[in-house]
């Protein structure tokens, strides 16, 4: 058998690194969806999700002229006539919801806008469902909207950003980040640097977004704004660009005499509010704390401290995902809340019919980039962190229906294995089968943190799938003490990367898979990475081991590229544009027991939401979920007088009674709690 030597062996594992890249959010120098440029000569190649489209103008045409199941036409009856209302028509659950909130006969219109008089602050992920929730609320009288969209995937961006043409400015303001590489010679960061899309802003000329003031504080070249000296991380960027948006819309609320509500999908604003005004500080410095740009104009409005600005005219948050709930959650579980804050991110449409969706969304992707890589889930070993919270015991269900042997294969991590029995009446009959004390089926075991399993089982995993959106931080008081102290609650760490590479001698494979949100899930994985990679070159170590070589690269996405070369046969290279960005995938090249070894650490998504790289969940199934986080909004301003606190849908009445499929509760029952 021929022996390789090392440069031939470097140059087999380089074929997927033609370009280095020193962060997880680049990819290859061709390679520029990242980037939000996509070249319009190939726009043909997109899908929207149901089927392959000749070309965009194919897409339009089908959103302007969606039928129902039976053939016919939909028709919608709408105050408003945007571009934007044709999404709308693929959403029956929100038609419905929206016609009997607004009280139609028939064709006849109602008359009852119960958002009339407010300001929407939405951050929401950019696609057509979220489209159809923000039409919704426009119909209910919120026809002041300040979006902030989260940009997991960049194909999105291209695809919806001209729908919002026609909506006046003064109407309807956008932004969105996108993730770049970093500069020749400059420093690597293991999330990458983001920044705003300038040609995606929307706003109205006397008010434009100061788009490079932002991009200095979220690169770090601001040490006035960011004195961290260093990129933000996606939540960061995210929370400070957020936050300008919503300081300009409480202004423009004090000006106009409306109100302002929160509508946001992973926690960005209403636990930076909540804090704030508990904190009792400034508008200078929330500014501070969040690295915000100034904006004189709007703070000659504004009252000078947080609390009195919000007065009046916060009505509060409305919260659609399982990780914003918990992040507001945790501050209720140690305090009183000192905002209104309701969610359906338990309720039972979330949890029951989206929450399925997305495990087999999340399951779909991870088995695309294994087939991507050559090989199978049916062979692996599976560690799910967030086993026995909703989506991480639907995950259990589903892979263990797939894997040779669960029982061998399939492990279980969980803090809640720790949590009491939940008291008598304290859940609803519905949420039953999801409570902390139910074990799991067909699994070879369950432990209560990652360091608890065993060595061999802890260095025989191929795959580690999280769903506990990242470590946690609690106040726990001590048993022995009854002392109050802080709690870090770690999922994986990059020491436990560094231990499986160096001391586990079965695998040469890990593939980090996020179910969670934003990049938290694997934080500290990251900034593990983010040190190797900038130790330098010759002096790489792991666990005190000298690299021979470490080699980034994009996951290979073979299936897009032969696409490509079938779509353009006569073409030398055939272009590159269009592919999936399946991640980054790291190989550690490094003796072990005397044997030159290569490993390889896949992070898919870039350890984003792994469901966002293809296409999130399906409209039937969203056009549910939308129909109910619309309607919860209405909640929130019909009770706009009750007292600060957490109040979810189908757990509490007040968030239940005027949301649409909400169930029939016989009591209000405690917030589920967070984690």
């Amino acid at each position: 058998m021929e022996t390789l030597s090392l440069e031939e062996k470097l140059g087999e594992l380089k074929q997927f690194a033609t370009s280095p890249i020193h962060h997880l959010a680049a990819t290859v120098d061709t390679q520029k969806n990242f980037q939000m440029d996509i070249d319009p000569s190939i726009q043909h190649g997109i899908t929207d999700g149901t089927r392959v489209i000749i070309d965009i103008e194919t897409l339009k045409k089908e959103l302007e002229n969606p039928l129902t199941p039976a053939g016919a036409p939909v028709e919608i009856h709408t105050k408003e006539n945007y571009k934007i209302y044709n999404c709308l028509k693929r959403m029956p659950n929100c038609i419905k919801s929206m016609e009997i909130t607004r009280g139609d006969k028939g064709a006849k219109i109602g008359t009852n806008r119960p958002l009339e008089n407010t300001i929407c602050v939405a951050i929401h992920h950019i696609d057509d469902k979220t489209y159809g929730g923000l039409c919704v609320l426009r119909e209910w009288g919120a026809t002041d909207m300040s979006t902030i969209f989260v940009g997991y995937n960049p194909l999105q961006t291209m695809i919806w950003r001209e729908i919002l043409d026609d909506i006046p400015d003064a109407l309807f303001t956008s932004c969105i980040l996108q993730s770049r590489p970093p500069l020749p010679g400059s420093p690597a960061w293991a999330e990458g640097i983001y920044e705003i899309v300038k040609s995606f802003n929307k706003f109205p000329a006397d008010r434009s977004l100061p788009s490079d003031s932002f991009n200095k504080i979220f690169s770090g070249n601001d040490i006035v704004k960011n004195p961290l000296n260093k990129p933000l991380t996606f939540l960061n960027a995210q929370r400070s660009l957020a936050a300008y948006n919503f300081l300009q819309a409480v202004a423009r609320g004090h000006e106009d005499k409306k109100q302002v509500f929160v509508w946001e999908d992973g926690g960005y604003l209403n636990p930076i509010i909540d804090q704030a005004i508990h904190d009792n500080i400034s508008i200078a410095e929330f500014r501070k704390i969040h690295m915000v740009p100034d904006d004189a104009n709007t703070d000659r409005i504004l009252p000078e401290q947080f609390a009195d600005a919000m007065k009046d005219v916060f009505l509060g948050s409305v919260e659609l995902t399982r990780n914003g709930y918990d992040m507001s959650a945790v501050i209720g579980e140690e305090r009183d809340m000192k905002t209104r804050f309701f969610s359906i991110a338990a309720s039972y449409e979330k949890i029951m019919l989206e929450g399925d969706s997305i495990t087999l969304a999340c399951i779909d992707a991870l088995s695309q980039v294994l087939y991507s890589t050559g090989y199978s889930l049916r062979d692996r070993t599976v560690l799910v962190m967030g086993a026995r919270g909703n989506l991480g015991r639907l995950s259990v269900g589903h892979i263990a229906n797939i894997l040779e042997s669960s029982k061998d294969q399939l492990w279980g991590c969980d803090i809640k294995l720790a949590w009491p029995k939940p008291e008598p009446e304290t859940i609803p009959d519905w949420a039953m089968w999801s409570a902390c004390d139910v074990p799991l089926e067909n699994v070879a075991g369950e432990v209560f943190a990652y360091k608890d399993l065993e060595s061999k089982a802890r260095y025989d995993i191929d795959v580690i799938l999280g769903w506990t959106g990242g470590p946690r931080t609690r106040t726990e008081k001590d048993p022995e003490t009854g002392e109050e102290k802080e709690v870090i609650y770690e999922t994986i760490t990059g020491q436990d990367v560094a231990d499986w590479l160096t001391i586990g001698d079965k695998k040469s494979s890990l593939y980090l898979v996020s179910g969670s949100t934003k990049t938290v899930e694997f934080a500290d994985v990251l900034t593990w990475l983010e040190s190797v990679l900038n130790q330098p070159t010759e002096q790489k170590t792991i666990n005190g081991i000298v690299l021979d070589a470490l080699i980034p690269g994009p996951i290979p996405d073979q299936l897009s590229i032969a696409a490509v070369q079938q779509m353009w046969p006569d073409q030398t290279p055939p272009p590159t544009t269009i592919k999936r960005n399946l991640g980054t995938q790291f190989t550690f090249v490094f003796k072990q027991k005397g044997i030159q070894v290569s490993k390889t650490i896949y992070l898919l998504n870039n350890t984003m939401p792994v469901n966002f790289m293809y296409y999130g969940t399906p409209t039937e199934i969203m056009d549910l979920t939308y129909s109910q986080v619309t309607s919860c909004a209405v909640a929130l301003m019909e009770n706009k007088n009750i007292e600060n606190g957490i109040y979810p849908t189908d757990y509490n009445n007040k968030a239940t009674r005027k949301v649409y499929l909400g169930r029939d509760l016989k009591k209000d029952y405690p917030f589920p709690p967070s984690l």
